[in-house]
């Protein structure tokens, strides 16, 4: 909890800041707003480690191979960072190249869980008997 206490600090700090700069030097703005996204994303990739231990004995448990897991994390990767990419291309004026970005990024996550689904057809074809 007091890690979000001071991701929610942080980000209220750059906004003030941003606000100041805005006019002044709208370069320097994003350039905060993009210093304070990766210190925040730092912050909080200690908290990744469990999680992966958790894949880890899930992974152990059910026998399933690393093939199911990597495209869901290189898919959950892929979002939060084209999600953030697209933001600040927001920030900086540029909505239409944010959106690009997020539009591309879902393609790729699709492109990226092609071999689950492939698994899935697999299961079924072997399920149905075809």
């Amino acid at each position: 909890m007091e890690t979000v206490g001071k991701l929610i600090a942080a980000a209220l700090i750059c906004c003030a800041l941003s606000l100041l700069l805005r006019k002044q030097a709208p370069g320097l703005m994003l350039g905060l707003c993009a210093v304070v996204c990766a210190l925040c994303f730092l912050t909080g990739l200690p908290f990744f480690s469990p999680v992966l231990a958790f894949v880890r004995r899930l992974e152990e448990i059910t026998g399933l191979s690393q093939a199911v897991f990597a495209p869901l994390f290189k898919t959950a990767a892929i979002g939060l960072l084209s999600q953030l990419a697209g933001t600040l291309c927001r920030d900086s004026g540029q909505q239409a190249l944010g959106q690009t970005i997020e539009i591309c990024s879902g393609f790729l996550c699709i492109y990226l869980a092609l071999p689950l689904l492939e698994m899935v057809l697999s299961l079924l074809q072997t399920m149905i008997g075809g």
